[in-house]
């Protein structure tokens, strides 16, 4: 797909949002929510866009996340049980506090009964008046859980380096026995 065009590979951040985002070179992306900002800068794309499920290599829907934000009660904390009540009546027991931040602030969450409420059920007019943040909740709630370790990111950028090698050339096996030689190494074995 790289070789016919198909897929662009951006150098930068500034290629893939300035040129493939805003621009018109591409006809979708795949991404985090948190992207959705940077595509409504374009006015003139309103109404050309929408959110859906990943393309998979056997036709099945697909579902991805890389994470996301989390809450912490930090070891110094004075009074654990007190922080842990209110983290559970504010984000583990209200939509009202997820209406709010989505409302006031863009801020998306994936908590599976926010996906339900009205706010989050309203159409958005950029994305031709479709629910997408009941959507990506929706989507959220079929995402597999991934144990992931200290050296995800690492892994992720190892093969991420093999993927181009291979598209510039190299042997498959080859640059993926690197990418694991790598990793192996930074995680001492």
């Amino acid at each position: 797909m790289a070789k016919d065009g198909t897929l662009l590979m951006p150098n930068s951040w500034s290629d893939y949002t300035d040129k493939a985002i805003q621009g018109d070179q591409v006809a979708g992306v795949m991404n985090g929510n948190w992207i959705i900002p940077t595509i409504e800068k374009v006015e003139a794309n309103s109404g050309k866009w929408e959110i859906t499920t990943m393309p998979t290599l056997s036709g099945e829907e697909g579902y991805a996340s890389n994470g996301g934000a989390s809450l912490y009660i930090t070891s110094n904390c004075s009074n654990v049980d007190l922080a842990k009540d209110f983290l559970a009546y504010t984000f583990g027991g209200s939509t009202v506090t997820y209406d709010n931040a989505l409302k006031d602030g863009g801020v998306i969450s994936t908590y599976a009964p926010a996906g339900e409420t009205d706010v989050y059920n309203e159409g958005v007019e950029y994305f031709n008046n479709q629910p997408i943040y009941a959507d990506i909740v929706e989507m959220g709630t079929h995402v597999q859980i991934v144990e992931q370790s200290d050296y995800h990111y690492s892994a992720r950028n190892y093969v991420g380096t093999a993927i181009v090698n291979i598209i510039n050339g190299a042997d498959t096996m080859e640059a993926l026995q690197e990418a694991e030689d790598q990793l192996n190494f930074e995680m001492g074995n």
